[in-house]
């Protein structure tokens, strides 16, 4: 067999994945690439003329691989595997491996571990790790319409702005410029980012007080002393009350570090007047009744609070933008 050496060379840089015209320019005839690929061969085939150089039970990677040479040029990585390449770390799960093409034609015999979706927008893409992905924004998105979950598609959403990764201004275009199918989730995180609630708990917090028709807050509201000096951004915060609502979620306070952040915040604003409600997201779901009927008495008491009690803070819509509120 002439240029073994290429073809060696091709196998390592696919992760043992070769098709079968790129065997051919190595010496290796299509009838040898298909008897090797039989039953009983020494490879085995993973998609039409795509084959793993082994026996072994292809990984996923190898199967992303195949994928992607089978799909041919243009085709990109998405969804969940996308995700991963972007070190998230949080990525919920998808059975299949999601690949986007031109839409100028479409592969056949689709196993299903593998959805192809087509697409007339720009192809825009990032190698990472030897692999084409989609940006950032579109991997979000394409793995949110696949997801039945709410609270992972709320997840995967707040995580990444959260993590300042992508701005909401992306998320939105390109949801704007998705096909409609599958979007109703994601619809819903986004009008939660829109309402300020930027996870999982704040989330499930603001559903339940909002039902419970306490007065209005303000969520993830940024804090300032009257000298301008930066005070707290708690997650909901009753401006004419006093009274903030940090929801304590294991996610983002499983180190000393966060605990002890938490506890630093916990005790400026408790410095400066305000009457701190911490709640965990076990608490709200599982005892949504009594989280609010504590609420509801803080509020109530502070309610009947003189004036000259209430916190001196300027209070800040969660962009950061100009004042908008002062209590006191």
């Amino acid at each position: 067999m002439g240029n073994s050496g290429d073809l060696d060379e091709i196998v390592r840089r696919q992760s043992g994945i070769v098709t079968r015209a790129q065997a051919q320019r190595c010496g290796v005839p299509s009838r040898t690439f298909s008897q090797w690929c039989a039953k009983g061969g020494r490879w085995s085939a993973i998609l039409p003329s795509v084959a793993l150089t082994s026996r072994a039970a292809p990984t996923r990677e190898q199967r992303i691989r195949a994928a992607l040479l089978y799909c041919g040029d243009g085709a990109v990585l998405s969804g969940r595997d996308a995700l991963e390449r972007y070190a998230l770390a949080r990525v919920p799960p998808l059975p299949f491996i999601l690949v986007v093409i031109p839409r100028r034609r479409r592969p056949r015999s689709l196993p299903s571990w593998l959805r192809v979706v087509q697409t007339t927008r720009d192809g825009r893409a990032l190698t990472i790790g030897g692999v084409r992905v989609v940006r950032l924004a579109r991997a979000v998105v394409d793995t949110c319409r696949h997801i039945e979950r709410e609270q992972d598609v709320v997840g995967l959403v707040a995580q990444v702005v959260q993590g300042r990764r992508v701005g909401v201004g992306e998320l939105e275009e390109e949801l704007v410029a998705a096909p409609k199918r599958g979007t109703r989730l994601l619809n819903l995180a986004m009008e939660e980012l829109r309402s300020g609630t930027r996870s999982v708990a704040e989330a499930e917090a603001r559903r339940v007080v909002e039902t419970a028709r306490l007065p209005k807050a303000v969520w993830n509201a940024w804090l300032y002393l009257p000298d301008g000096t930066f005070l707290a951004c708690p997650d909901a915060y009753w401006v004419e009350l006093g009274v903030a609502l940090e929801v304590n979620s294991w996610a983002y306070h499983s180190s000393p570090e966060d605990l002890a952040r938490t506890e630093r915040r916990r005790l400026r604003m408790t410095a400066a007047g305000i009457v701190v409600v911490a709640v965990t997201p076990l608490e709200i779901r599982e005892h949504p009744d009594r989280f609010i009927a504590d609420l509801r008495q803080v509020i109530r008491q502070r309610t009947a609070a003189p004036p000259t009690e209430l916190p001196d803070v300027e209070v800040r819509g969660s962009d950061g933008g100009a004042g908008e509120h002062r209590s006191a």
